[in-house]
């Protein structure tokens, strides 16, 4: 027996049995006598078992009936149950179902043996029916995994849940809710319905009453999955009543769930609008939110009430992890469960969220909690405990004001590291790129060479190639190089001269890897320019030298030789670790693509004379697959990995196959191919769509469907050849045009249109052009791309440039109404006073605010400004309500508002002295109304922040050559003695001069002979997170030391920085630090104080070196009647008494004979190193 979902008339299968029979199934015929179906029949000479899909109305009675040439006993059953028993050589049934779903009726042919006493079946006979309007019914998973069907809209309908209500509501199902609990508050429109007793309440959220439930008589129940009430679920289901359990888990689920309900309702497209605008919002967070590494999200924590928080399978966790946080309880377990405040110490959030005003106090009032992060910068939220604790349509309300209170602390690392973005040339970039074509920069004359190659952006420096430099005719400076420009400015950082060509560099772990015009791959130094090393791999450069793309993949450098199709294989020190040779010449400018273990790349067979792409395992090193073309492969390959295709272009030839081709990843088969003009440039993948451009013969941009290959829009307005490689971010698709007068491009990726371009239109009688081959680059919501002899041009969103010279070079900016623009630094833990003019209220508040900044802007610039504290009260925030006697106006409401990295956050929410503000952060505080953005502001200041970290002490130590301390390691107790002219030394010295401890451990000083220091002014290295103290000397000048802090020995000159943190932080992100800079001093003299104190106490006499008398020897120790008397030779003599115990009484020093206060400092020293042990 099967289930059939779809519907229709008369299906019929028949299977063979051992008798004839005729078995009829119809329809009853209505109360008017008119017969509504006809009569569906099966006669063969066997038949034992068929299926039948009839589509009725719940009540209809269907009729069947079964004939035999022998009579027997039938039996029929609907669904195993047993309904009528009729005897003869035929019998039907008449049977009403009385609701909608898959039935099974069947019916039992019984007969007697040869002796006629043996009662035996025949044969059995079955029919599975579905019941049902055509094309209307919905199976539907309910209540513990229990199925039932509906067929028509239903309309009364029950929610056991206040997000099941609001979901409800916001379909457009609310006119036929007749019931909900009382938690249900959600829209207004559900308490105005059971105030006017339109809706009727049936209990509480788990203590629904199951008669009120069953009084209202529902089509549908909906829930949300509650334990607490499984047994009254039970009861309804066990009743016949249809329940929808809806069970979200995270976001997508719950967005899921709203297209399901709208579906099961039968809301037309209510449901899947709604949907699609939660996806969008929720996906414009993301977009904010940006690529985040784990310790780059904040730790957030939040709390319904006594420490009670949700795990890591919760929807909660899953709306801190979509705004960018990390839920610091995900680690522990699953559900919801408490969690100490001791534990909660430890984990120190760095903002806590509460769903109440009663959550809050219960964190803020608790001494353990004193000195969390969150606390302590007040980072304590309330949210509306409905938005965030119900998995509804409001969830995505949640994620937006989660994202607003972690936004402060989120800092992604934007980066472009390589050609189009990624080691499987997407071209799909994270973040957003610019929607007006404002020029930000353009790069100085030296780089106005021929600029084939993209630019790579990393760590605020843009790296890019340039070539055949004076190609336009005129000269006027410019260098073949690999160039260095400061991402902000354009300003060249440093250039590479021995190092050019059209090679877009891939950049790692510090190092460029690039090839150039003289058929080298070489690596570069990022940060200072310096070829690290350089490999010949192409033995015949001719015009292009090594233009692929380099590829960095699993800490390998790829690249290809154009003149024999060679793949090579680098370790990041330059060796070459394996190749793969197709033989034959293959397209300049491809270049390799990875993803898991496979790499991709353009070959030419020279034996065979075909090209192809080619497929290498790269554990094995062998040939996967080759997938032949009849012209050379253009571009690089792009990879699909979701869906298992890579997509490639091949040169256009009229006489020979060519165009784009989708093939499998595993296999190398074809999945589709479009003819296509193609030109140089690597198509770009984003959301299931693949664009590229045509070239010069059919200058128009493409969209395609990535699946099928089918057309979904073009733009034939381009103009010229695209050979530049597209990027898309933010719904945006970037490239630019090579033709004389270049022009760059941003298109509508959902649609085409043209959002905004940026002609380049070369000046009379000048000898070369503009064009725009290279390929762009994305980074920090900016777009860098190169044009040939204009260098690199640098797009933004918040700059306007003066565009009406030749090259839309950068002419003075667009002035703003800027009153003032400077920078300040902050610092932590450090607080100042303002005074609220209308009270005399004096407030402290913390530097690191936006008010704080203000503060400091205002002694910078010398201009005033005001707050009141009329909202203190009420709301715990002090409002400026003048700057630079620009006063607030009370008539109009015009007045001071703040916005913090403006157009790349969110505008605040907080009071400006509660919003705490991050190093580089830029604080904008502009006039005007609630319209008025810093764009339109009529008077604005700026203010670019520097936060300095906090510095516990600071301050400076003298140390002594040839001088020792002795520390003692707490773990064992054992004493050692180092010099003090080492780090150790210094933090030793620092520790005296600060008046704070420190501890150290030996417990790698067998293996490593170093001392680690395990704590300092109370902060102990944390044994669960690693987190610990580190140091460096020279911070930013030296690298960090590789050696133990009492083996590191210090200079005169060095600072040592003490810092607190994990292997990824540095003095700059540390969370406490010291800085100690050191003088070193020579040998000076001593006197007897400071001579005792470098005594051990007490001294072991047992192991003084002595000798009775002088032989030989500079010096001699005489332990007679408890003194020891150490003598040089020459001039000094030192007399040292002892009591019992060791401890020293008196020191007498002698020159000649006579008393001397001091003697020289290493004189002591030497004393002291050979005489005592």
């Amino acid at each position: 027996m099967r289930k059939k979902r779809e519907q229709g008339f008369g299906y019929l299968h028949v299977l063979l049995a051992s008798v004839f029979l005729l078995l009829l199934v119809g329809l009853a015929v209505a109360t008017n006598g008119e017969e509504i179906s006809q009569w569906n029949s099966v006669t063969e000479d066997a038949s034992d078992s068929f299926s039948v899909d009839i589509c009725v109305d719940k009540g209809r009675e269907v009729e069947f009936a079964v004939s035999s040439n022998l009579s027997y006993t039938w039996v029929w059953s609907v669904n195993g149950e047993e309904i009528k028993e009729s005897e003869g050589a035929g019998s039907n049934l008449s049977y009403a179902f009385e609701d909608y779903g898959v039935y099974n009726v069947s019916v039992v042919g019984k007969g007697k043996g040869e002796n006629e006493t043996t009662e035996c079946v025949s044969w059995y006979v079955t029919a599975s029916l579905v019941i049902g309007k055509e094309n209307d019914l919905t199976e539907i998973e309910g209540f513990e995994n229990y199925t039932f069907y509906l067929a028509e809209r239903p309309k009364r309908i029950v929610s056991l849940a206040p997000s099941c209500t609001e979901t409800l509501f916001a379909i457009g199902a609310g006119e036929r809710v007749v019931g909900v609990t009382n938690f249900c508050n959600y829209p207004s429109e559900v308490v105005d319905k059971v105030n006017r007793g339109e809706i009727e309440v049936i209990g509480g959220y788990s203590t629904p009453d199951i008669d009120k439930i069953t009084n209202l008589n529902p089509d549908i129940i909906v829930e949300a999955h509650n334990p607490g009430i499984g047994d009254v679920i039970s009861s309804l289901v066990e009743s016949g009543y249809k329940v929808i359990d809806l069970h979200s888990t995270d976001i997508e689920d719950i967005i899921g769930e709203i297209r399901f309900m709208g579906k099961v309702l039968k809301c037309g497209d209510n449901a899947t609008n709604l949907a699609n605008e939660l996806e969008n919002r929720l996906e414009r967070v993301r977009e904010r939110v940006g690529p985040l590494k784990e310790e780059q999200r904040p730790r957030t924590f939040y709390t319904c009430s006594n420490f009670w928080t949700p795990g890591n399978d919760t929807f909660i966790s899953a709306v801190i992890q979509s705004a960018g946080g990390r839920n610091i309880a995900a680690n522990y377990g699953s559900g919801y469960f408490q969690i100490s405040p001791a534990h909660l110490a430890e984990e120190n959030p760095q903002v806590i969220i509460c769903p109440s005003e009663d959550a809050r106090e219960q964190i803020l009032n608790d001494e353990q909690l004193r000195e969390l992060n969150a606390v302590k910068y007040g980072r304590v939220h309330v949210i509306n405990g409905d938005i965030i604790c119900r998995p509804g349509p409001r969830i995505v309300d949640a994620v937006e004001t989660v994202y607003g209170y972690l936004s402060v602390l989120i800092k992604p690392t934007m980066t472009y590291p390589t050609l189009q973005y990624n080691a499987q040339r997407t071209g799909n970039v994270p973040g957003k790129g610019p929607v007006k074509s404002n020029l930000f920069w353009q790069s100085p004359d030296e780089t106005h060479g021929c600029i084939q190659a993209g630019p790579v952006v990393h760590d605020g420096k843009v790296y890019i190639e340039t070539w055949y430099s004076g190609m336009g005719g005129e000269d006027p400076g410019e260098t073949d190089a690999l160039y260095c420009l400061n991402e902000d400015t354009g300003e060249i950082v440093w250039m590479n001269e021995e190092v050019y060509g059209a090679s877009t560099a891939a950049i790692a772990e510090g190092k460029l890897f690039v090839g150039t015009m003289k058929g080298n791959i070489t690596s570069i130094n990022a940060t200072n320019g310096e070829i690290l090393w350089s490999k010949k791999i192409e033995e015949n450069p001719s015009w292009y030298g090594v233009a692929s793309s380099p590829l960095v993949f699993n800490e390998m450098v790829y690249v290809l030789s154009f003149s024999d199709g060679t793949l090579h294989a680098f370790s990041f020190d330059g060796i070459e670790q394996w190749n793969f040779s197709t033989g034959g010449k293959i397209f300049c400018y491809s270049s390799p693509s990875a993803y898991g273990d496979k790499i991709f790349f353009a070959g030419n067979n020279r034996e065979h004379g075909q090209h192809a792409l080619y497929c290498l395992n790269l554990n094995t090193r062998e040939e996967v697959w080759n997938f032949t073309t009849e012209t050379e492969i253009r571009g690089s390959p792009t990879i699909w990995d979701e869906e298992g295709m890579v997509f490639f272009t091949t040169r256009y030839l009229p006489t020979k196959e060519s165009g784009i081709y989708a093939v499998n990843i595993t296999t190398g088969e074809e999945i589709w191919h479009k003819k296509h003009k193609s030109s140089w440039a690597s198509p770009a993948l984003c959301n299931g769509k693949l664009y590229i451009g045509g070239s010069a013969g059919d200058s128009t941009f493409y969209c395609y469907d990535a699946r099928n290959g089918s057309l979904i829009w073009e733009n034939k307005e381009m103009g010229g050849a695209i050979d530049s490689s597209p990027v898309v971010a933010a719904g945006k698709v970037y490239f630019g045009t090579s033709e004389v007068d270049g022009t760059v491009y941003a298109l509508d990726a959902n649609n085409g249109s043209i959002i905004w371009n940026y002609t380049l239109h070369i000046p009379l009688g000048y000898g070369g052009g503009y064009n725009v081959a290279s390929h762009p680059a994305i980074s920090n919501s900016t777009l860098f791309i190169g044009v040939d002899n204009v260098g690199v041009l640098a797009f933004r969103e918040n700059y306007e440039r003066n565009q009406t010279t030749a090259l839309g070079a950068l002419d003075a900016a667009v002035q703003k109404p800027v009153f003032w623009e400077g920078e300040v630094t902050l610092l932590e833990n450090t607080t100042v006073n303002v005074i609220a003019h209308n009270s005399g209220e004096s407030y402290e508040i913390n530097q690191t605010t936006a008010l704080g900044a203000l503060d400091a802007a205002a002694e910078a610039g010398e201009f005033n400004y005001t707050v009141s504290d009329e909202w203190y009260a009420s709301w715990g925030s002090l409002m400026v309500d003048s700057i630079a006697g620009k006063e607030s106006d009370p008539v109009t409401w015009d007045g001071w508002l703040y916005w913090v990295n403006y157009l790349d956050d969110p505008m605040p929410m907080v009071g400006t002295n509660q919003y705490e503000v991050e190093d580089g952060d830029v604080v904008t505080y502009y006039y005007g109304g609630m319209s008025t953005t810093p764009d339109n502001s009529s008077m604005l200041i700026r203010i670019h922040v520097h936060v300095q970290k906090p510095v516990f002490w600071e301050g400076e130590v003298t140390l002594l050559e040839n001088t020792t301390v002795n520390v003692t390691a707490h773990n064992s107790g054992e004493s050692y003695e180092i010099n003090q002219t080492t780090a150790l030394g210094a933090l030793d010295a620092a520790a005296e001069a600060g008046g704070f401890n420190y501890t150290v451990s030996d417990e790698w000083y067998a293996s490593w002979g170093s001392l680690m220091v395990e704590s300092i002014a109370g902060k102990e290295n944390d044994p669960v997170t690693w987190d610990g103290w580190l140091y460096w000397v020279n911070y930013l000048d030296d690298p960090m030391p590789m050696v133990g802090t009492n083996q590191y020995e210090v200079e005169d000159g060095d600072v040592v920085t003490y810092y607190y943190g994990g292997m990824s932080t540095t003095p700059d992100n540390s969370s406490i630090s010291i800085r100690i800079h050191v003088h070193v001093q020579s040998s000076a003299p001593i006197n007897e104080i400071e001579y005792r104190k470098m005594i051990p106490q007490p001294v072991n006499i047992s192991k003084i070196h002595y000798k009775s008398k002088v032989v030989n020897e500079e010096w001699a120790a005489i332990w007679t009647n408890k003194i020891l008397y150490v003598q040089e030779k020459t001039r000094y003599s030192i007399a040292i008494s002892l009591d019992r115990a060791g401890y020293v009484t008196s020191v007498d020093f002698e020159r000649w004979g006579f008393p001397t206060t001091e003697i020289p400092y290493d004189l002591a020293v030497r004393s002291l190193d050979k005489l005592i042990s």
